[in-house]
């Protein structure tokens, strides 16, 4: 039997995946920020998409879930807020972006 079409899977790949101030030095200067832009694109629009933060040991920081539909570039703003309601702390952070079995990783630094 020869195969004529290929079964979709119901999630978006992901193609590209940036954070901007990297590093995020949050303070009372002039170069200070409050928040982390994520920018990412998606080759497909579908549904599935999941965005984890995770802190130098591995913890679980913050996830999003974003809805993918009509665009193929989005944008996300992290208030710096964690899972727990805290401010994340200095360090070295990773970002995950994940749909299906396409994984697209970046580190980034926040600076207090």
């Amino acid at each position: 039997m020869i195969a004529t079409s290929v079964e979709e899977d119901d999630y978006a790949i992901p193609t590209d995946l940036r954070v901007y101030p990297n590093p995020i030095v949050v303070g009372s200067n002039s170069r200070s920020s409050s928040s982390l832009q994520i920018d990412f694109q998606i080759s497909e629009r579908k549904e599935r998409l999941t965005i984890e933060i995770f802190n130098i040991k591995g913890q679980l920081v913050q996830v999003f879930n974003p809805e993918v539909s009509g665009e193929r570039n989005f944008t996300i703003f992290w208030d710096l807020n964690t899972i727990h309601g805290r401010q994340a702390g200095s360090g070295i952070y990773l970002i995950r972006m994940v749909a299906g079995d396409e994984v697209l990783n970046r580190k980034f630094m926040i600076v207090r």
